[in-house]
């Protein structure tokens, strides 16, 4: 099969199984994510002709995927064209990846371009709420400060959480989201973004204390 049919084939095939899904609740998807050897051997097989082993990557990345682009647009639709769209542009980009690095700083990146591009291009409003990301996914604080999970357990509560989630300036929303919801260390988020660990740690601290700030106004 030609290559740009198997990646069409690919694409339809993602929209068919995360619309039949994310409707319900995406995170609920039993996903295999992949060793960094796995997905290294993975990469080097696509960059040497098997078309076919890029399913594997889509496979693993692709619930990842539609969460960092529904963070930038908000919209469900919108962000499941997004994504897919992005595991296009890394497929004809992967030759230029470098396999000493992990994969998934490198193709945020080309989402997070795509949705930029596409927002500026349709001068889109977000109108939608972050509470489409499922809470139970969003992972602790990694510091001795509560959990947001056990301040905020009851549903109004939640709701108060992304509603001050959505309020926060982008680059602290991003950060926020990279950090708790994809679970991304610092040295990825400093790999993603293109700045140092060291601006990672203070806007993030940053960003939680706006985030607080912002729960105790909804809150009180």
């Amino acid at each position: 099969m030609p290559r740009t049919k198997t990646i069409t084939a690919e694409k339809e095939k993602v929209t068919t199984e995360v619309s039949e899904t994310s409707t319900t609740a995406v995170a609920e998807l039993t996903q295999r994510f992949l060793s960094p050897e796995e997905e290294k051997t993975i990469i080097r097989n696509v960059q040497e002709g098997d078309v076919a082993a890029f399913e594997q990557l889509v496979n693993s990345y692709k619930q990842k995927a539609y969460y960092v682009a529904l963070g930038f647009v908000a919209n469900h639709e919108d962000a499941l064209d997004l994504s897919q769209d992005a595991f296009v542009k890394a497929f004809k980009a992967i030759k230029t990846f470098d396999l000493n690095s992990p994969f998934f700083p490198w193709f945020y990146k080309i989402i997070k371009n795509h949705c930029l591009n596409y927002i500026k291009k349709n001068q889109r409003v977000r109108n939608d709420s972050l509470e489409e990301l499922e809470e139970e996914t969003f992972a602790q604080f990694e510091d001795d400060r509560p959990d947001p999970r056990d301040q905020y357990a009851d549903a109004e509560q939640r709701q108060h959480l992304w509603k001050a989630i959505d309020k926060l300036k982008p680059d602290f929303r991003e950060i926020i989201i990279m950090k708790h919801f994809h679970n991304l260390s610092y040295k990825e988020i400093a790999e993603a973004l293109d700045i140092p660990i060291g601006t990672v740690m203070s806007r993030l601290f940053n960003a939680r204390q706006e985030l607080r700030e912002l729960m105790m106004e909804l809150i009180d």
